[in-house]
C-alpha cells in the first residue's frame, strides 16, 4: 500500500496554492513536492494551513522518490512540454495514476505516442487537461449531447473571459508550442484523416453580437478525442465540435489579430522567443503579471462558454439546444476546482474498482486519456456546480 493518496508536484507555483487550498479540504492522505522548500512553505503560510503537511524538496531529475510514494501524482509544474514526460514516464512505472492541467497539445501528443501502451499494460491512467483547459468544454459537449439525445450531434460553442489575467506559465507554454508547432504537424501526419465539416476561422456571431476566433487551446482536440473513445467504449455516439473565443469589437479583432501575429512570428525564432518571453505584459496587452494577479483581481474575474447544439431526433425533426457553463476566474479558480474534483473522483473510482463495484474505469485497463472519457459516467458535474463552476441547459 502506498503512503499518500495524491502528492501535488509544483507545490511551490501560485496556480497550486489554489490546488492545495482545495485538496486539502477532501481529507485524503496529501503530501507537497517542488523544487523550492522555501516557495512552498510561502504558500503553506499564506494558506494558513493548521494540518501537519509532508514536504518533498524534488526536481524532475529525482522525481522517483515522490512517484514511488502516492496513489495519484498531480502535476502542477509547467510549462510541461520540458518536465512533463519525464513525470509521466515515471508515474507509468511506479503504476501512480497521474492528473495535470496541461494546454499543451504537442506534449499531450508526444506522450501519447510514447507511452499510451505503457500505461496501458501496467493498467496506469495518465489524465491530462484537467484544469480549465479542458474540463469545461469536454465535459459540457457531452452532458448537453446526453441531455438532447439525437443522433447527428453537432455543436459550436464560444468563450468569454472578463477581467482574467493569463498565466505566465500558460504563456510560456504558448511560445513553445508554437515554436514546435512542426514537430506536431509530423506527429499528426501518422492519424487516420477524417473529413469534418469546414471551420471558420473568424466570424461575426449575430447570437453574442460580437467579433469571434477560433479557438486555439486544447479544447477541440480533448473533445475530439473523447467521443472517439466514448463511441470505441460503446458509452455514447461521438459528435462534431467547433470552439470559439469572443473578441468583442472590430477594434478588439484587429488588435488580437495584430498581437497573435507578432506572437506567431517571433516564436518561429530563438531569438524572437527571448523577445516574446522578455516582455509578457507587452505581447498580452498587460494581462500577464510576472508575479501572477493579486488575490482581489482573481476574485473579481470570471468565464462563460456558451454551447448551442443541434442534432436529428428519432422522428426527424431537427433538435436544437443551448449550455450555459460560468464560473470564476479560469486560471486559478476554475482551474483549481476542476483539478480538485477530478482528482478525488478519479481517486473514488479507483477504490471502487479494488472493491469490485463497477464503474466506468471497469471498461478501461489504462492508458492517456481525456477527462469526459473517463468521468462522464461520474458527478463530476454535479460537484463542480456545487462549487461555483454551473451548468446550465437553457
Amino acid at each position: 500500500m502506498k503512503e499518500y493518496d495524491i502528492i501535488i508536484y509544483g507545490a511551490s507555483g501560485y496556480t497550486a496554492r489554489f490546488v492545495i487550498e482545495r485538496l486539502i479540504k477532501e481529507q485524503k492522505r496529501i503530501a507537497l513536492a517542488g523544487r523550492s522548500l522555501s516557495n512552498i512553505n510561502k504558500n503553506i503560510i499564506s494558506l494558513d494551513l493548521k494540518e501537519d503537511i509532508e514536504i518533498f524538496e524534488v526536481t524532475v531529475d529525482n522525481i522517483d522518490i515522490i512517484t514511488s510514494k502516492t496513489k495519484v501524482l498531480v502535476n502542477c509544474c509547467g510549462p510541461y512540454i520540458f518536465t512533463g514526460e519525464k513525470i509521466v514516464k515515471s508515474c507509468i512505472e511506479h503504476r501512480t495514476h497521474y492528473l495535470d492541467i496541461t494546454g499543451e497539445t504537442l506534449f499531450i501528443e508526444r506522450i501519447l505516442n510514447k507511452y499510451g501502451e505503457m500505461a496501458k499494460r501496467n493498467g496506469v491512467f495518465i489524465l491530462n487537461c484537467c484544469g480549465f483547459d479542458s474540463v469545461p468544454a469536454d465535459m459540457g459537449f457531452e452532458y448537453l449531447k446526453k441531455h438532447m439525445n439525437v443522433d447527428n450531434f453537432e455543436c459550436e460553442s464560444v468563450m468569454s473571459l472578463k477581467n482574467s489575467f493569463v498565466n505566465v506559465a500558460t504563456y510560456q507554454s504558448l511560445i513553445y508550442g508554437l515554436g514546435n508547432i512542426q514537430e506536431l504537424r509530423k506527429l499528426r501526419k501518422t492519424e487516420k484523416k477524417v473529413k469534418n465539416k469546414k471551420i471558420k476561422k473568424i466570424f461575426y456571431n449575430k447570437l453574442t453580437q460580437s467579433y469571434c476566433v477560433i479557438f486555439m487551446g486544447t479544447d477541440a482536440s480533448v473533445v475530439k478525442r473523447s467521443q472517439n473513445m466514448l463511441e470505441e467504449y460503446d458509452l455514447s455516439k461521438k459528435g462534431e465540435y467547433s470552439a470559439y473565443f469572443e473578441v468583442g469589437s472590430l477594434k478588439n479583432l484587429i488588435l488580437f489579430m495584430f498581437y497573435f501575429g507578432l506572437i506567431y512570428f517571433l516564436s518561429k525564432f530563438k531569438f524572437g522567443r527571448k523577445i516574446l518571453l522578455a516582455f509578457p505584459g507587452f505581447f498580452s496587452c498587460y494581462r500577464i503579471k510576472p508575479n501572477g494577479p493579486t488575490l482581489s483581481e482573481i476574485e473579481n474575474a470570471s468565464f462563460s462558454i456558451v454551447f448551442w447544439g443541434k442534432g436529428v431526433a428519432s422522428n426527424g425533426e431537427i433538435i436544437r439546444n443551448k449550455l450555459k457553463i460560468d464560473g470564476g476566474d479560469p486560471g486559478y479558480i476554475t482551474t483549481a476546482t476542476c483539478l480538485t474534483h477530478c482528482t478525488v473522483v478519479l481517486l473514488n473510482m479507483l477504490e471502487e474498482k479494488e472493491m469490485g463495484i463497477k464503474n466506468s474505469l471497469s471498461l478501461l485497463e489504462g492508458g492517456i486519456f481525456t477527462p469526459a472519457s473517463v468521468f462522464s459516467e461520474t458527478d463530476l458535474i454535479d460537484r463542480l456546480c456545487l462549487k461555483g463552476v454551473n451548468f446550465n441547459i437553457e
